[in-house]
């Protein structure tokens, strides 16, 4: 689903419409995607490489054909392709682009599909947007969801002077994703320095040039991306999205009626097809038809912001408010979410949702409908060693949620060989030291992973310089000679014990019978206070 792209872009000696950091391409090896670009020149010779820090990977591809104002091929994902996210370069004799997070290779698709809504950014309304934003990218990335969306109002202002700087800072805060992010334009993104919508040019040459798109999830979701216009603030003395034209409607009609049979669909927006209070924000045109086709076709949610509030509505406008009954209310279901970045910490936030074939597994927090996440209750932190061949991570998570198949990504010295202890394991390392580590569980409280070098000897004859744990004791050895001291803390980073202090002539054994159950990092820190070594590990 396109909408309409008769619109005047940048144009540059090359390119690329699609896919690109907005409207990535989603991908498992082995299949095709479609590129679509501008050039100012011949449309081949053609070269298309996805370029990643683990690894580089240059696509065949068939030859260009036009397509309206645009240049399309389809390029071919090589079989046994490394997963992940990467830009894609395109070279032509008219010159090249580069878009980053355009393309995501998934190792397959999961049965289990889990995403974030990140919703009314207003990047440029003052610092605080812009660092919401960037602590929203981190806490994706911990959680490590299959996508992020979006649903508009990027910038605080789209049209005027500074609103393409805004875009651009918005993109290179989002470019730090490591998971795709697919956005659609709010209201804010049309107006002018009176606040006075009335064209949303910049959005769509810098961001995203489609208004109107739609993605799927391999067979298992479908999602519409729509574009709900500006308002009319000083007609309406309130700030109504125009909502959807005949034309939209239309198309919004094939599109569910094609994908109907997707066990999970879904609608994404900026402005909400239902609101009701005492200031109802609700889109002016095309609601009830809205409504409608969702009946029909069966979709399971109309994900929307523009409120700044958490809120679930059923299709007969029903409000639904507080703890939800044990089963979920029937879809079509109609949310909307708390804006991520213009709030201060504490009503910033996002929803997390899920779902599987059978439908909608989760998209509240604590099992109520006005509640969604809030930034600032997820971190994590890295304590490297002098020379970046071991680290400490320590994830803090305040949510009332576990979250499982995270990933944190410590950046180690290069050259080593690198393994993990805790409750993760070692994905796969880059040539320059970046690591993906998986987090099997994150609950709620402190949980500590540790990675160092391969190779610590796991007796205590002949032991190299390190840590480790075996049948009930804890061994530790800096090394013949060396002042130094092994230090026990507990989960929260609470000094245990101090376990040894002084020079060590040989390994020492450390009975670890005394502790309570639970997790503890050992330390070993030289005399400068430098930590030499570290090891976390269970007592059971």
């Amino acid at each position: 689903m396109t909408g309409n792209l008769s619109l005047i872009f940048l144009i540059a000696q090359a390119w690329l419409s699609y896919p690109r950091l907005a409207r990535p391409a989603l991908a498992i090896p082995g299949d095709t995607i479609r590129v679509a670009f501008k050039t100012s020149g011949a449309p081949s010779p053609l070269y298309l490489t996805l370029l990643s820090e683990f690894g580089n990977i240059p696509l065949a591809h068939d030859d260009p054909q036009a397509q309206d104002t645009l240049y399309v091929a389809n390029a071919f994902v090589p079989p046994g392709s490394e997963h992940g996210i990467y830009s894609l370069v395109i070279n032509l004799p008219s010159g090249s682009d580069t878009q980053p997070n355009a393309v995501v290779i998934y190792g397959a698709w999961r049965d289990t599909v889990r995403f974030l809504q990140f919703t009314d950014m207003h990047i440029g309304n003052s610092a605080r947007e812009s660092q919401n934003c960037a602590r929203a990218v981190r806490e994706a990335n911990l959680i490590n969801p299959d996508f992020v969306i979006i649903t508009g109002d990027i910038a605080e202002k789209g049209q005027v002077g500074d609103s393409p700087g805004w875009y651009r800072e918005f993109l290179e805060i989002a470019s730090e994703l490591r998971v795709p992010t697919f956005v659609v334009s709010g209201n804010h993104d049309w107006y002018n320095w009176m606040y006075v919508g009335n064209e949303e040019t910049n959005y769509l040459q810098i961001v995203n040039p489609y208004p109107d798109y739609s993605f799927s999830y391999g067979s298992l979701l479908h999602m519409v991306c729509l574009d709900t216009g500006p308002d009319n603030i000083y007609f309406d003395f309130d700030s109504y999205c125009y909502g959807f034209t005949q034309d939209q409607l239309s198309r919004i009609s094939q599109e569910l009626s094609l994908h109907q049979n997707y066990p999970l669909l879904f609608a994404m927006m900026h402005g909400p097809v239902i609101d009701r209070d005492d200031n109802d924000d609700s889109n002016k045109n095309g609601n009830a038809q809205f409504i409608a086709l969702s009946e029909t076709y069966g979709l399971d949610m109309a994900i929307a912001g523009h409120t700044h509030e958490d809120r679930l509505f059923l299709s007969d406008g029903t409000w639904v408010q507080g703890q939800l009954p044990d089963s979920l209310p029937g879809v079509p279901l109609f949310t909307q979410a708390t804006t991520t970045c213009k709030a201060d910490p504490g009503s910033a936030g996002y929803r997390f949702i899920a779902g599987d074939p059978f439908g909608l597994i989760d998209f509240t927090e604590g099992g109520s409908a006005d509640r969604s996440l809030r930034l600032y209750n997820l971190e994590e932190a890295y304590y490297y060693n002098l020379d970046s061949t071991s680290c400490a991570i320590v994830i803090t998570n305040t949510n009332s949620r576990s979250f499982h198949d995270g990933r944190v990504w410590p950046r180690m010295r290069p050259g080593n060989q690198y393994q993990v202890s805790g409750p993760g394991y070692l994905v796969r390392q880059a040539p320059s030291g970046l690591c993906e580590v998986a987090v099997e569980s994150i609950p709620p409280g402190t949980t500590i992973l540790y990675i160092g070098t391969v190779g610590i000897s796991e007796t205590a004859v002949g032991m190299s310089p390190g840590l480790m744990q075996r049948d009930g004791f804890l061994w530790a050895f800096p090394g013949n000679e060396v002042s130094a001291s092994c230090e026990l803390y507990d989960a929260t980073g609470r000094l245990v014990d101090v376990l040894f202090r002084g020079i060590w002539l040989e390994p020492k054994k450390f009975d670890l019978a005394h502790l309570v159950p639970g997790t503890y990092i050992a330390i070993i820190r030289s005399d400068r206070g430098l930590i030499a070594s570290s090891k976390v590990f269970s007592v059971k």
